[in-house]
């Protein structure tokens, strides 16, 4: 009896051409599921990195306006473009007179992220709202887009 148990452990020793086949078929397609999601995680964090990026931005920007006297404000900041660092792209403040004493600011940031998409309406990143760009509202949009109101004290 001890020398079958010997025998037949001296045969399993190793795996046949068959299993080997066999494991391979199952790990490829787990690998390929597995690395897909690596990369798609990996632009996603990207994306929500460049997005809080943009929030931030765009909050100094709209806190910088704030601190700038009332009757300068559309004359300084009305369509004009502006940077964020770390950011490859550009924003845009709109100002809107509401009233003699009320203005409505809307600030907007396209980027272009690390695939070349650019996100947001300005599609060239120049900062001025072309003929191929939608802006149904006459101005440029993209997913970062803060809006703030600001009264003559």
């Amino acid at each position: 009896m001890l020398k079958q148990m010997c025998s037949q452990r001296s045969r399993s020793k190793g795996m046949t051409l068959v299993e080997v086949l066999l494991a391979i078929m199952i790990l490829v397609p787990l690998l390929t599921v597995v690395l897909q999601n690596f990369v798609q995680c990996s632009e996603l964090n990207s994306m929500s990195r460049n997005t809080s990026l943009a929030v931030w931005g765009e909050r100094n920007r709209l806190a910088e306006i704030e601190r700038t006297p009332f009757s300068q404000i559309a004359a300084t900041y009305d369509r004009q473009p502006f940077t964020i660092d770390g950011l490859n792209g550009i924003g845009v403040t709109y100002i809107e007179t509401t009233s003699q004493d009320l203005l409505t600011v809307h600030a907007t940031f396209s980027w272009r992220d690390m695939k070349g998409r650019v996100v947001g309406e300005d599609k060239d990143l120049d900062g001025v709202l072309d003929q191929n760009e939608k802006g149904p509202s006459g101005r440029l949009s993209s997913p970062v887009d803060l809006s703030t109101r600001i009264y003559r004290i």
